[in-house]
């Protein structure tokens, strides 16, 4: 098993939306560079941990270790 999940009420995906709406109106008033920097090193991350991640998404979609690695040919 890699999780549990449990439903959401219709109150906390109510929540969630707001909070979403939320934190794209603050993604907006960023400035570029900013959110350029905030990306890379999402990317970094990724690229770091993309053994990990490709496990995880072979696991959960049955799809190969190739097609679900970051790195494949992408960097």
């Amino acid at each position: 098993m890699i999780a549990r999940l449990q439903g959401a009420s219709p109150s906390i995906v109510e929540r969630a939306v707001a909070c979403a709406s939320d934190a794209q109106a603050a993604r907006a008033a960023t400035a570029p560079a900013e959110r350029r920097r905030v990306l890379r090193r999402a990317a970094n991350l990724i690229r770091q941990r993309d053994e990990e991640l490709s496990v995880l998404e072979t696991l959960s979609t049955g799809r190969s270790f190739s097609e679900t690695s970051a790195c494949s040919g992408l960097w």
